[in-house]
């Protein structure tokens, strides 16, 4: 039995008294319900002047379970509100943040959520949720340092595919 059916045999089966455990489990097993995270927002904020960022936001569009993550780049008018609404500072943010669930994440945190919307096999990358949080944010940081120098620099948002145009904001 592949892991598809499998899943799509536990959604069936499962009763909706034992709804905890599939909360309990969701960073795990991908129950399959798209139902419910197409009523939620889920908002990916990048840099839009990064190369690197550019190519990570291509990743996610490829490999998205299903189309339900939106984005925008961190210089935009939307992006700046939502910050704002969020607490965070716009001026001095050098980070992609990830909004979902009414929560904002930031840095490592904001990659790691992401990958729940990932196709396997780079949901398993969700497994990083349990390394502490202190190491994934310095590799992070280090790689935020360089990244120009590495993967270089845009004058503008080179993010433009009319497949995706209604989710860029």
């Amino acid at each position: 039995m592949t892991f598809k059916k499998m899943n799509n045999y536990l959604c069936r089966k499962i009763p909706e008294c034992f709804g905890y455990l599939i909360e309990l489990f969701q960073p795990f097993i991908y129950i399959g319900n798209v139902k419910f995270m197409k009523s939620e927002e889920h908002i990916l904020l990048y840099d839009g002047y990064c190369n690197l960022c550019h190519w990570s936001v291509r990743f996610v569009i490829r490999n998205e379970k299903c189309s339900v993550i939106q984005f925008a780049a961190l210089e935009s008018d939307y992006a700046k509100k939502l910050l704002q609404q969020y607490n965070i500072d716009p001026i001095h943010i050098d980070s992609v943040v990830f909004i979902s669930n009414q929560k904002a994440f930031v840095k490592s945190k904001a990659l790691v959520e992401i990958t729940l919307f990932l196709k396997t096999p780079y949901s398993w990358f969700r497994l990083f949720k349990f390394v502490p949080s202190f190491l994934l944010d310095g590799v992070y940081d280090m790689v935020a340092r360089f990244r120009y120098k590495i993967f270089g620099k845009v004058d503008y948002c080179q993010i433009q595919n009319h497949k995706i145009k209604g989710r860029l904001m």
